[in-house]
């Protein structure tokens, strides 16, 4: 058992994933235009969020109030 790591044989099986490059090519260009779309909305977004009772914020570019808590303050 010293050698034998239970959490290592549980939770990381090996995954033979193997995708073409057309399908690489596809992700990509997927992702970049998903990461456009989000920092496009971001940008566009820049002066409508705003507090609520100071303990919540309101993101409107994600549609969502997060708490105060959770943000960085630097």
């Amino acid at each position: 058992m010293c050698n034998s790591n239970f959490f290592t044989e549980v939770f990381s099986e090996n995954h033979n994933i193997r995708y073409s490059a057309k399908q690489l090519e596809y992700l990509e260009k997927y992702t970049a235009l998903f990461l456009l779309n989000l920092f496009m909305g971001i940008y566009q977004n820049l002066d409508k969020s705003s507090y609520s009772n100071f303990k919540t914020y309101e993101l409107s570019t994600l549609k969502a109030q997060v708490d105060i808590k959770v943000l960085p303050m630097a």
